[in-house]
This record gives C-alpha cells, structure tokens and sequence, in this order.
C-alpha cells in the first residue's frame, strides 16, 4: 500500500515475541513451561521431549488469559492482540503525551506506555492484566510525532525521503493495580526509498498520514 523497504516482518514479529515475552510473566503456568515457551518464542530448538506438556509452545492460542485490558484504542494494537487469540477490552487514559525537554525517543515511549498503564490501573477493577504502548518515529535525537495538517506530513516525508530512521515502541504491563509493572523497548530501523513527488502528494492526498506518527504506517 505505501512505498517504502521495510523490514516488515520482522519488525512485527519481534513486536509480537516482546509483548508475549511479557505476558508470559503473568500467566499462570508452571516454571518449566515458561521456560521452554521461551525458547520457542526466540527460535531456539524445542525439545522432541519434555517432563511437563508444552502445548502452548505450539499453539499461543491455548495459553490460558487472564482478563485482558488494552490501554489503548489503537486498531493496529488490537489487532496484535487478537492474533494471540485472546479476547480482550479496552480502556482509553487520556494520558498527555507532551515530550518533556529534552527526552530522548526511547525514555519518551517507556514513560508513556508507563504512564498510560498506570492511569488504566487506578481505573480499572483490580485483578486484570492491563497492557499499554506507545510508538514513536524518530529522525536521530528529533520525534516526529502525528502531523498538524497535510503541509505537516509532507514536510515529516520530505525529511525521511531516502533515509533511514527508527521506530520505537514501548509496552508496559502490570496485573497488581500498578504495584509491579514492567516495561520493554522495541526499536526498528525502517529505510524509506527516495519516492517520487506525484507518489508524496497521492498519499497526503489520500488522509492516510494524518494520525499516524511520522506521517506513515507500516
């Protein structure tokens, strides 16, 4: 749909094992599963046998949920979600995401993604698995976040045109009201090709950057 090489694939399965990795923390099964659940997720050979069943390490699927609150109205993160196969609802914060003076990209997603786990924690019913992220796009030190208006997202396209820059998301969890929360940084680099002026302007055209941050989805 976009014009750009990306290492798309890539890119969302790390995302998927990351955000597995920390669901895996919360769970409900035995060390011994985990451990080899693990090791299926990073590639790593699984045993042809195994003193405890791991039918999970074949099947997400089947891992048992907890009930599982996304903290976020994200389509995109729903739908990583759902490809785990498990049910969820969702809960919108209204966090402020105003970078603070100065914040590096990867410390300005951790404390949202925290922040915004936080806020659903002290909002929700106590005992659910709460799951938040952010996502920003990144040109060196400078965030690119969603454009103000169409000459916004073509200024954001112009600067990434033919260079490289990284995307960076940050997912945080917490299933005890927020009293232990963990966290993680997925960082990808996407190399955007030199597109042409007629292609720029057909995707401005078409609305399609104008929420996205970076002016571009993958």
């Amino acid at each position: 749909k976009f014009f750009i090489i990306t290492r798309f694939f890539a890119f969302a399965a790390l995302r998927l094992r990351m955000t597995t990795l920390l669901l895996l923390r919360f769970v409900n099964l035995s060390g011994g599963q985990k451990k080899h659940c693990r090791s299926f997720l990073r590639g790593a050979p699984t045993p042809a046998r195994a003193s405890t069943p791991l039918p999970l390490c074949y099947n997400l699927c089947s891992m048992p949920a907890p009930h599982l609150i996304l903290a976020s109205n994200s389509p995109r993160r729903q739908q990583m979600i759902a490809w785990l196969g498990w049910t969820h609802s969702t809960h919108v914060t209204g966090v402020d995401e105003t970078p603070l003076p100065g914040e590096q990209p990867a410390a300005y997603v951790l404390r949202l993604a925290q922040a915004k786990c936080r806020a659903a924690a002290g909002q929700c019913a106590p005992g659910a698995l709460i799951i938040a992220a952010d996502t920003t796009v990144a040109d060196g030190p400078e965030l690119l976040g969603k454009p103000e208006s169409p000459a916004d997202a073509r200024r954001m396209l112009l600067q990434l045109r033919g260079r490289a820059h990284q995307v960076l998301s940050a997912v945080a969890l917490t299933a005890d009201g927020a009293r232990s929360l963990r966290a993680e940084v997925c960082i990808s680099e996407v190399q955007m090709r030199p597109y042409t002026e007629p292609e720029l302007e057909a995707y401005i055209a078409s609305g399609d950057p104008l929420d996205k941050a970076g002016a571009y989805a993958i």
